[in-house]
């Protein structure tokens, strides 16, 4: 039987430059470029288990980077390397701006090596795998709705900081595989956040796909931050596990300095745009 809900510290962990709901009000994730290689994420104790998952895209902004007029929207507007504007740029979010047609799970299991008995920690191979076939299904109509996601190699006690995807031959045009580089995380959940519990996850994504030239892969980097938040369902006894979450992600785009270095001269670290999304969970 699952133990009561456990309530994880309340100080912040890992954090820099103010507070984590300071900066995600303020609009103001930046990218971290010189970091510590960051522990595995670790989740608070509500989220053990398997969640039925409905996603819902609630919108973007384009944001005017503190770069003195160097930058317009427009500019972002033009530049499809910015994370977000392309199918696959965001691996969590593979088709932007679509919801996938049914629910998917997803999965947070025991932190090995925890004795507090606060934490839990993502099942990453399994979460992207459910994630990437819900949204990825289906896209190319003149297809079967078969899985995507060929595999995934991840190894969590190994190097939490990366995974690599590769996809079904020929299931999507713009990616064959996906290496992801996670630099940057922390972790917060602030006296008056309201009860959310933040994680801040910041990636480079690395996607190479089909190219019209013989034997060179079609290589695409995007860096992006996803700030999520987790909140037990209002009502629930606080003395039993929840079977309902409520939680969100917002994803802050910037500027890659080799794919986009007009862009990245320009803005330097700030985002360019923010893209954000609505989750409803189960407890299954």
């Amino acid at each position: 039987s699952e133990a009561p809900v456990s309530v994880p510290p309340t100080e912040r962990v890992r954090g820099a430059n103010g507070s984590l709901l300071q900066r995600l009000n303020a609009k103001a994730v930046r990218k971290v470029i010189f970091n510590a290689p960051p522990k595995r994420t670790q989740y608070p104790r509500f989220l053990l288990g398997t969640w039925t998952t409905i996603q819902s895209f609630s919108g973007f902004e384009l944001l005017a980077p503190e770069s003195g007029g160097k930058i317009s929207k427009r500019d972002v507007i033009a530049t499809p390397e910015v994370p977000g504007f392309q199918v696959l740029s965001i691996a969590a979010f593979a088709d932007i701006g679509t919801n996938p047609k049914s629910p998917y799970l997803l999965r947070f299991t025991d932190a090995v090596g925890d004795s507090s008995g606060y934490w839990c920690v993502k099942d990453e191979q399994f979460c992207f795998s459910q994630s990437l076939n819900a949204q990825l299904q289906g896209l190319d109509a003149s297809k079967s709705e078969a899985d995507v996601v060929d595999s995934i190699e991840y190894s969590g006690a190994q190097n939490p900081n990366r995974i690599s995807i590769a996809l079904r031959p020929g299931a999507v045009r713009n990616a064959e595989r996906i290496e992801l580089f996670r630099n940057g995380a922390e972790t917060e959940r602030p006296v008056a956040s309201a009860g959310w519990f933040l994680v801040r996850e910041q990636w480079r994504q690395v996607a190479l796909g089909y190219s019209t030239s013989y034997g060179r892969a079609r290589t695409i980097a995007t860096d992006y931050a996803h700030v999520w938040g987790f909140r037990p369902r209002a009502g629930v006894d606080a003395h039993s596990p929840p079977t309902a979450v409520d939680a969100f992600c917002c994803t802050f785009a910037y500027a890659n300095e080799r794919q986009t270095p007009a862009l990245f001269d320009a803005a330097g670290t700030a985002p360019l745009a923010i893209f954000q999304h609505r989750f409803e969970l189960r407890k299954t």
